[in-house]
């Protein structure tokens, strides 16, 4: 069974936007998602980050986040069509640059 861990910080002006995007997944492999989660400063603005997770255009989960942290138990079930990829979108809504910390942890299911 192969797992996949990622956990990654990215700077994100503000106002900006920044795309995460995992390898295709295969025809007809089967992927868990576990845990997904990110970390936001607040950096004395008090606006927040949405945090996306999707495949493809479809949505999975949305972490609007400000000055704080959030991990969340998802266990999703993707199946891969040899075309899709899993995305994180970060928007960052402050005018000031932000360091952003993403995760996400999943398992391909035999």
């Amino acid at each position: 069974m192969a797992s996949k861990s990622i956990m990654q910080t990215q700077s994100v002006l503000g106002g900006d936007t920044y795309i995460y995007e995992s390898p295709i997944i295969p025809n007809g492999s089967v992927w868990v998602i576990k845990k997904f989660g990110a970390a936001v400063p607040r950096l004395n603005d008090h606006y927040s980050a949405n945090i996306i997770l999707r495949i493809g255009t479809d949505i999975i989960r949305i972490l609007t986040l400000c000055g704080n942290s959030s991990d969340v138990d998802i266990n999703t079930e993707i199946i891969g069509d040899g075309i899709k990829k899993l995305n994180i979108i970060i928007q960052n809504q402050s005018i000031v640059e932000k360091t952003i910390a993403f995760w996400f942890d999943a398992y391909e299911r035999s």
